[in-house]
């Protein structure tokens, strides 16, 4: 969409062309940029604004003019803010978030670092704003370690004088600005390295080390000497770099932290001190000392600059490709030590700098190695702690990496099974409509590399997460969904359920149906049993060796599980000969032989009404999993749960899933144990791994197949450090719940249930908000006309948060007292307040660095900022009201129009408008459905004199109208691809008068300009309307028409502006031109070339 506001040289809006332009559309577009550098991760937004590629970079002063306002406006906040936990919390948000825009924009090359410095000085010149004077240094000294990181070849380094001359002059104007901030008359004190803010307290002494450092390596002097009130803090930096502290605890002392930012540049010190932090972090074998579990805290590691984090990094993946290394030397259960604060420390770096070191060169070396349980341990990194923050082109480039380390052979069953509940994260953390445009950009012409060739439950997952997107974001028909759906099919032939089907878009439904697979329920039955037959006469015949060998290698191998399943149902017990043969079955295969023992049981179950055989079979099922593991149980249930079973099996495989998880302890009291000990906030809770180990030790697993009392012969378990069956279990549960909506009867019998026996393990989901938001969005038609199970939903999925978050951080109070109320929720209705307030919640997190919006850490968070967070939680209220679709969108624009009739002038009805239309965005169809009714029915009000005005001031023309523009200028293509019909089959049947065709121009217009850079084609389709529309209108009023100049320069601004001779098309022109009356004929007769010849 940054497309639509795309800049020129100049910094204006590109909007050359043969028709004039009013000077508000030619000045540049200050406004705009500011509030997207202002988002969290603008750097693509910015850089696609502004249109230049790599080789064009250069300092902006726009860019430059909004960092510094940016940074104003964080001095201004912290003179505001109230002492409190949650203040300071935002505070250090938005100073984190400011000094990373600086590092970046520095590193784009759009920004330079002194005209930066004298206009913030120019700016702070004439503000009284103090307090947060540290702040503002600490973020400048990201900046400047960030400009002197790098050298010039010693062929290209610049003579002494012109040294001198850049130093001068990128460091007088810090002077200046430190002379303007700190009047102070006595020297500012030593810092206390056990407080957090040493670092902020030291930041402008740390700034005159670095660039004394500087200019003592270019044997140069500073051009002015130690300022008076910095003398103790530099004796101080200086002492502590020569006798370096250990790191004795890293929690309490941040003094190495600090200095690491200090001397960053300096290859000597740096070294030493980043030493100091992996011996911390990861003490070798022969130093004698335990690893210290109490890593390098979150807010302590963010206070480091940005240039000391990338070299930490790279000195942690080094010292694990050492350890990948060194394990090929180890003897066989002797994995390599890795300690989970060297770990911890390391996906904490990965979150700041990005995983693209991690992916390229880490992944692949240790994959080399053949280095499984390393591999395990970044693998759980992925899935635990990063997963979350990836960027789309990562995320798709690890999935191809998982699915090439899946289909390894050798591969231990453990790691296959980490490897694939590390890519159900990743692919169930696709889902937005982002994810469709990187889809469709990056792998529209192969979609093989995304899909999985040994998983057909991984391909089903990816298949639900692209219905969903598409469903979000009103994409219906994509130009690449075929050979998509194609190469899934080619992958896994498969047939999907129609209670699954139906909740799918409309194109991708009818592909699912076109490219079913049919069903093989007889034939794999009588197989089996045939299979079974054979191997009890083999028992009696050959010898154990020869019949492991016949199903580990022969065709009969796939259909072993059936066998096993049917010797366990008939004798109560599996023989020593079955286990082996498992031991001996690759992973891979195991579990494509898993899904057809699925579908046997399911098609030879008797149903859940026979409850004796049902509860033997449920029974086998679990002793499968806990006695016997043949399967981890999050292996077993992910394919039970996606298998494509309609009717009487489906009913069947899901009274399976629901009486093994409620009818087993071993789960639950796993879950009990995790949700009492385990802290959902790992970021914050410095023993995390000690309980965790304990939590495993009290509940060990094993991923290898053995009889009771009977070791497996196989390889240790790897150590986990971040998974246990209960996470693994979590993204599994997810697929279950969504299952269980689809078919109504199933969650009336058992979603209630199973959300209170097991929803409290969403405390550890890592997107709760926005899956909850998925869900209702998705499942709509399923859960309207089930309120009490909706608020159920909602209550016990965000009440799991209580420790982390209270309740009211997310949802307003009013909403809070509803899900927390034990009342039937039938006839609740909130009051008009309540649409206002969350109107109101929202417009506070579109202020850019609002002290009034919620805190929101992104490395900690699902949100990347307060905005997303706050329009989630709007839309999950709305969804979760017990209220129509219909009642929902008509109080909204009930309090919008309330509102506006309280403003004093249009800039401040922006705000409200621009939020209620992200609102109505982010709603199904049936709220947004409300907004074109409301359209139609302000058409009929309107007159053929009626002339609206476009301010947003008073009255509900001109509001909607504003709205309108909102809504289609922020959404997603596929609301603009719907303006075609609907002015076809809507708008067509109301429009009758001028006044009617203007107020149609008048919404049209505004919105051309991202029609033609985002969907051309589609321009012409919505032209043709226009001019039908304009055909009834002369025939209506027979040609009398007062504005019709105005009409007429809209068209040709079109024609010059966007379509020129409208190709395709242009005949169909001629022909509604010609039957129009002669003032409007004459008008436009120079819109084709023939319409003007036959004129003349």
């Amino acid at each position: 969409m940054y497309l639509l506001f795309q800049h020129n040289d100049k910094y204006c809006c590109s909007m050359e062309g043969l028709l004039p332009y009013g000077e508000v559309f030619m000045a540049p577009q200050t406004e705009v940029l500011y509030h997207v550098i202002a988002q969290p991760n603008s750097r693509d937004a910015v850089h696609s604004m502004l249109g230049m590629n790599r080789q064009q970079m250069q300092p902006c002063p726009m860019v430059e003019e909004a960092l510094v306002r940016l940074a104003v406006v964080a001095m201004e906040m912290v003179e505001n803010v109230e002492r409190g936990e949650e203040g300071e919390e935002r505070v250090r948000e938005v100073w984190s978030q400011l000094a990373n825009k600086l590092v970046f924009f520095y590193f784009l090359q759009l920004i330079n670092i002194t005209s930066v410095i004298n206009l913030l000085r120019q700016k702070l010149s004439s503000s009284h704003c103090r307090k947060g004077r540290s702040w503002l240094m600490w973020s400048l000294l990201h900046f400047v370690t960030s400009t002197v990181q790098s050298k010039l070849p010693a062929q290209q380094q610049p003579s002494a004088t012109s040294t001198a001359a850049q130093l001068q002059k990128e460091f007088v104007p810090i002077l200046n600005l430190f002379s303007l901030l700190y009047p102070d008359r006595e020297p500012l004190p030593p810092p206390d390295p056990t407080r957090l803010e040493a670092v902020l307290d030291t930041a402008m002494a740390s700034i005159w080390v670095v660039y004394s450092s500087r200019a003592a390596a270019d044997g140069v002097e500073l051009p002015r000497p130690v300022p008076y009130i910095l003398t103790a803090q530099i004796k101080w930096l200086m002492e502590q770099s020569e006798s370096l502290p250990p790191a004795s605890n890293l929690s309490t002392d941040h003094t190495v932290a600090l200095l690491l930012s200090v001397y960053s540049n300096n290859t000597e010190v740096s070294s030493k001190l980043l030493n100091i932090l992996i011996d911390a972090v990861a003490p070798s074998s022969s130093s004698g000392t335990t690893p210290d579990l109490c890593m390098l805290p979150l807010r302590s590691l963010s206070t480091i600059a940005m240039h000391a984090k990338i070299r930490l990094m790279d000195k942690v993946k080094h010292h694990l490709v050492q350890v990948a290394e060194a394990s090929k030397q180890l003897p066989s259960g002797h994995p390599p030590t890795i300690t989970p604060a060297l770990l911890e420390t390391y996906s904490r770096l990965l979150i700041w700098l990005g995983t693209r070191n991690f992916q390229t060169h880490l992944i692949p070396a240790v994959f080399k190695s053949q280095a499984w349980p390393v591999l395990h341990a970044l693998l759980e990194v992925i899935a635990y702690r990063v997963h979350l923050q990836l960027q789309y082109s990562y995320r798709f480039q690890l999935l191809q990496q998982l699915h090439t380390v899946v289909g390894v052979s050798i591969i231990p069953t453990q790691l296959f099974v980490c490897a694939e509940n590390t890519t159900l994260r990743l692919i169930q953390g696709l889902s937005s409509p982002e994810f469709l445009l990187q889809l469709a950009k990056l792998y529209a012409s192969d979609p093989k590399p995304l899909l999985s060739q040994e998983s057909e439950e991984l391909n089903r997952v990816f298949v639900c997460v692209l219905a969903k997107s598409m469903h979000i974001s009103n994409l219906d028909t994509t130009n690449w969904l075929e050979s998509f759906m194609r190469a899934v099919f080619t992958a896994a032939p498969q047939s999907w359920p129609e209670a699954t089907s139906r909740f799918f878009p409309a194109s991708l439904r009818q592909l699912c149906s076109a490219l079913h697979t049919a069903d093989y329920q007889v034939a794999l039955v009588s197989k089996a049993e045939e299979e079974y037959r054979k191997f009890n006469v083999a028992r009696g015949k050959a010898n154990e060796r020869e019949l492991i060998q016949t199903y580990t290698d022969s065709e009969s191998a796939s259909l072993f599980l059936c066998v096993l399943w049917q010797q366990l149902l008939e004798t109560g017990t599996l023989s020593s000969t079955c286990i082996k043969i498992v031991q001996r079955t690759q992973a891979k295969k195991l579990a494509a032989y898993a899904r057809k023992m699925v579908d046997y049981i399911v098609f030879t179950c008797p149903s859940p009404s026979s409850a004796p055989q049902f509860n033997s079979v449920v029974a086998y099922l679990n002793e499968l999993v806990w006695k016997y593991h043949i399967f981890p149980l999050d292996r077993l249930l992910l394919c039970m749960v996606m298998r494509g079973y309609d009717g009487r099996y489906a009913t069947i495989g899901l009274s399976l899933i629901h009486n093994m998880l409620l009818t087993n302890q071993d789960l639950q009291t796993r879950v009990t144990s995790l949700v009492e000990n385990v802290r959902p906030d790992h970021w914050n809770c410095q023993n995390w791994h000690s309980i965790h180990t304990e939590f495993l030790h009290s509940f060990p697993e094993t991923f290898h197949p053995e009889l009771p009392g009977v070791p497996a012969t196989t390889s240790s378990t790897m150590t986990m450090y971040f998974g246990n069956v209960c996470f693994r279990f979590l993204p599994v549960l997810c697929l279950y719940l969504n299952r269980l909506l689809e078919i109504p009867e199933m969650a009336a019998l058992h979603l209630e249930e199973t959300l209170d026996k097991f929803g409290c393990l969403f405390a550890f989901h890592a997107h709760p908000a926005n899956h909850l938001y998925t869900t209702l969005h998705y499942y709509l038609m399923s859960l309207q006309e089930r309120p009490e199970l909706k608020k159920k939903l909602v209550a016990t999925v965000m009440g799991s948060q209580r420790r982390i978050r209270n309740l009211k951080w997310y949802f307003s109070p009013l909403f809070c007292e509803f899900l927390c109320a034990v009342e039937p929720v039938s006839g609740w209705t909130p009051p008009t307040q309540y649409y206002r307030s969350l109107l109101d919640k929202l417009v506070k997190g579109l202020e850019p660095f609002s002290l009034s919006a919620p805190s929101c850490d992104w490395q900690c968070s699902e949100f990347s900022g307060s905005l997303p967070l706050s329009l989630t939680c709007a839309c999950v209220e709305l969804l979760g009201l017990p209220l129509g679709g219909t009642q929902v969108a008509c109080q909204l624009l009930k309090a919008l129009y309330s509102m506006a009739e309280d403003k004093d002038s249009h800039e401040d009805v922006l705000p409200l408008i621009n939020a209620l239309a992200l609102i109505f965005i982010s709603l199904p169809d049936c709220y947004q459905s409300v907004l074109y009714d409301s359209v139609l029915k302000v058409l009929e009000t309107l007159g053929p004199e009626t002339r609206v005005s476009p301010t947003p001031v008073r009255g509900t023309p001109s509001c909607l109208l504003s709205l309108m523009h909102s809504f289609w200028l922020h959404g997603n293509l596929g609301l603009l691809l719907a303006l075609p019909q609907w002015l076809q089959l809507q708008v067509g049947g109301v429009v009758s008068n001028e006044g009617q065709l203007l107020y149609v121009l008048q919404l049209l217009g505004p919105i051309l300009h991202r029609v033609i850079a985002e969907k051309p084609k589609l321009l012409l389709d919505i032209v043709m309307e226009i001019y039908r529309l304009l055909k009834v209108v002369d025939q209506r009023q027979k040609g009398l028409l007062q504005h019709s100049d105005i009409i007429c320069d809209f068209l040709y601004h079109i024609k010059y502006r966007h379509i020129g001779h409208a190709h395709g098309k242009k005949e169909e022109i001629e022909q509604l031109v010609t039957s129009l009356h002669l003032p409007l004929k004459t008008r436009l007769r120079f819109l084709t070339h023939s319409l003007a010849e036959n004129a003349d």
